[in-house]
This record gives structure tokens, sequence and C-alpha cells, in this order.
């Protein structure tokens, strides 16, 4: 091998195989393939022309990421020309979109992907405007055919940073950088625009707009950028799309109770708070109900557990439980911040970097999705999402063994913020005690002295804290 080329001397003949312009790093030779050759982009077949590579994302590169109502995860995959299009993975097979295989795809630099109720993936381009993907068709929104202005110095360079529905199926697109100051855009079921500025910017052009999130009230909260200016937005229409005079809005920073006004990412958790990730840990902003009212009184409080932290990404669990992406790893926090409930490294865990870009979680499944500036992790987890009624428990293993060894009963199929009874076969209270608020629990085997139960079958009954839902199912218990 020398270079992109393969010489092959043999029987006082000289043969030359081109590689396709890759360099070649190391040469092997099969039976049925003939001669390989090793390259940056895989394997090259010099009979078959094409590269050999297992499935995978086409790029190494996951700066955000969602999942769909189905269980797919895609993601985005870079800005400018890093950008390599998007990524969509079933749970086995990753399927790469990109402008050659993809027709109606104008562009490769997709740096943030939004996954919506219906299962329409929206994904925020470099420069192009977004794109919509619903049911493997493109649709393109741009300086062509709407009204978004782009950069100050090049309007048609349109680069969009975050997407959420409101309450009212509203879709909602941040513009990272526009040049009218109209930073927020509103496209309606009916596909109807509207465009807002956030009078707290001061009719800022330069301002740039990241991580957006809406509440349980329908107001927008968003950070700003600038090299005068960092901090929090928050804007609220108050349901009138044309009647500016009632808009509510603001402007948050340090001096207001945040950690710091480098903000990274920003969640709604399930209560409805905020939580806001900074260069400096995390702030919740609540009664945040308030933004209605003429005097909006928030709450601003600081997670211990995180304080110093650089949070670069926050997931929520169907727990209400707290993902944290930081430049030292992952954390996970109880619903409250209160509470550290586990830290994982280079060091403890799978994850192949310290430094986490994105997050997503699959509540169906447990399943959290872990972008690094490695490659891609992922966590099985019992964080599950609750059924909406009791069908059928499963409960396993069974027989259920108990001893020392510290194994459970895994209790499945549970509704939200079950209540358990564990009874003997003659209908005597054992235990009891309420699941963790989603899908599954655990039972150690112990009774409420703390001592391991006796063989036998047991019955455990599930309800609803008004006790008007309730399913029951048995469990054979062999004591070793």
């Amino acid at each position: 091998a020398s270079g992109k080329k393969i010489y092959l001397y043999q029987n006082n003949n000289l043969s030359i195989f081109d590689s396709s312009s890759v360099d070649i790093i190391k040469l092997a030779y099969s039976k049925s393939a003939g001669i390989v050759a090793a390259t940056k982009n895989g394997i090259f077949d010099f009979n078959s022309r094409e590269f050999i590579f297992p499935n995978g994302p086409q790029a190494n590169q996951f700066p955000e990421l969602a999942v769909d109502n189905n269980g797919n995860l895609w993601s985005a995959s870079g800005k400018d020309v890093t950008g390599v299009g998007f990524y969509k993975f079933d749970g086995q097979t990753w399927t790469n979109y990109n402008g050659t295989n993809t027709l109606g795809l104008i562009t490769n630099a997709f740096n943030f992907v939004y996954a919506a109720d219906n299962n329409d993936i929206y994904l925020g381009s470099w420069g192009r405007g977004f794109t919509r993907f619903s049911n493997g068709k493109i649709v393109n929104f741009s300086s062509t055919n709407t009204s978004l202005v782009g950069d100050p110095g090049n309007p048609s360079f349109i680069v969009i940073s975050g997407f959420n529905k409101d309450s009212k199926g509203n879709l909602w697109i941040l513009n990272y950088w526009p040049g009218d100051g109209q930073s927020l855009s509103m496209l309606t079921p009916d596909s109807t625009w509207y465009l807002y500025s956030n009078p707290a910017e001061l009719g800022q052009v330069w301002d740039q707009h990241y991580s957006l999130a809406i509440d349980p009230y329908d107001t927008k909260w968003y950070s700003i950028r600038n090299s005068n200016r960092l901090g929090f937005l928050y804007f609220n229409e108050n349901g009138t799309y044309s009647d500016p005079s009632d808009n509510k809005f603001g402007y948050l920073t340090t001096d207001d109770g945040l950690n710091s006004n480098f903000i990274n990412s920003v969640v709604v958790d399930k209560r409805g708070d905020i939580w806001v990730g900074t260069g400096l840990g995390v702030n919740i902003i609540s009664n945040n109900g308030t933004v209605l009212s003429d005097f909006p009184q928030f709450r601003i409080s600081s997670v211990f557990a995180l304080r110093q932290q650089t949070i670069n990404a926050i997931a929520v669990d169907p727990l209400n439980n707290k993902w944290i992406g930081t430049n030292q790893g992952l954390l996970l926090v109880n619903s409250d911040g209160s509470s550290l409930l586990a830290t994982y490294d280079t060091k403890n865990s799978s994850l192949l970097s310290d430094e986490i870009r994105s997050l997503a979680i699959d509540p169906n499944t447990g399943r959290v999705y872990v972008g690094t500036d490695a490659g891609l992790s992922s966590f099985e987890t019992t964080a599950v999402k609750p059924e909406e009624s009791f069908t059928e428990l499963f409960l396993y293993p069974n027989p259920f063994i108990v001893n020392n060894g510290g194994t459970s009963l895994t209790i499945d199929g549970l509704i939200r913020d079950t209540d358990i009874k564990i009874l003997d076969i003659e209908g005597k209270l054992i235990r009891e005690f309420s699941s963790p608020g989603g899908r599954i629990a655990f039972w150690d085997g112990r009774d409420e002295s703390g001592s391991f139960v006796s063989s036998g079958i047991y019955l455990v009954v599930a309800f609803d804290k008004e006790g008007n839902n309730v399913t029951t199912s048995k469990i054979a218990v062999l004591h070793k």
C-alpha cells in the first residue's frame, strides 16, 4: 500500500488498485472478498468498490437529542461544515439522513432536534432555517417561504436554536440571531405565523438565543448571550396573538437570584417548575404562574448538590428525577434537587467521556441517552412512565427467592403513585409501601418488622390513593 493505492506485483506483472481517494492504513486478505484495506472511512472492498462498516450514526457527534413517542432516538449532527445531516436509532438500527440520500434536504448542518407529540421531527439548521420531517417527507422553512429574519449581517442566514409546543398545539421557534429582533416565532396548527420581539431585550439585534422551554402557563423561557449582556428571558403573549398590549415579559439575572447569567440548558419539570442549568450550578424557578400578574413573584432557589458545576444539559425522567450533564460526568438528583442519587463518569460507568453535551430519555422504557464529546452512551433505568390504568401486574422473578443476597421482586404495571400491600394467603397484611411513582416498584421480601418472610404464596395488591382502582397478583416466595 502506498497513499491511496495498492500495488500488486505478481508473475512479473504490476497491477494498481485505486481506493477512491481514501488513505489506506493497513491491508488484509479475505477468501470471500479478496484484498481489503483499512481506512478512516471503514473497510474498503476492492472487488465491490464499496466501504464496509457497522451500522451506526454517520458521525460521532450528538449536539442535541430527542426521543419520539415510538421510542425512536433522533440526533442532530452539528453546525457549519461539521454537520452531516441527522440520524435516527430505533433501538436496533441506525438510519442516517443527509442531502445525498434524502430528497428535499437542503442542508446537512443541523444543530437542534425536537420531537413533537404527533411524532413530527423538527430540525433547526445552521443558516437554512428549519426542517420538518413527517412520515418520511421533508418540508423546509427558510427565508424564501417565511418571514423569519436571520443574521443582522446576512438576513437570509437563519439559525434556529430551539423548538417547543404550547398547550394549544402551537409550535414556537427560537431564532438564534434575528436581525429584526424577533427572537420568537409561532406557527399555529392551521399554518398561521406570528412573530414576536421581547421588549425585555430593549431592541437589541445582537442578542443570541438558546434553550427554549414552555411552562404549563404557556410562558416561554430562554437565555440570551451577547458581548454586553447575559441572562434569562421570559415571554407570554397572554393568549392574544395579535395584541401586544397584554404581553408579559421580563429579564432575570444574578441580581434576581440566578447563580450565573451564563445559561446552557432550560427544562420544565413535572411540577411545572423551571430548572435552569448555568455555568455555576442549577437554579429552580417556581411560582411562575405569577408571570401573568402585573408584579410576578418568582421563587428562585439553588440546588446545593450541584453548586459550582458547569451544567450542559438537563433531562427529566418519569419519576421527576433530574439527570444533569456536566463537564465532570452525569449526575442524578431527586425531584426537588435536595438529594444527589447517583454520579456516573468514565471511571464507574460506560460513559465514553465525562463531558456531557446532550441528554434524552425514553419514558416508556426508562432508557437514558447521553451524548458526550466522544460518542453516545445509554443507561437502562427503572424510571418508566406509569400506566394510565391497571390492566395486569407482572411480578418477577417468580418464584421469588429471598435470602441475604439483596434480590428484590419487581412489580411492573403500576399507575402513577401506586400504594402496594403484600398479604399472605390468609389475607394478613405483611407489608405496605408506596411505589416510587412510575410503572415499576420493588419489594425486598421483608415484612413490616424488617424480617424476611417465610416460604409460601403471597398476594400483591396495588391500588391508587383513593382506592378506586385496584389490581392483584400472586407470587410464590421461597425462603433460603
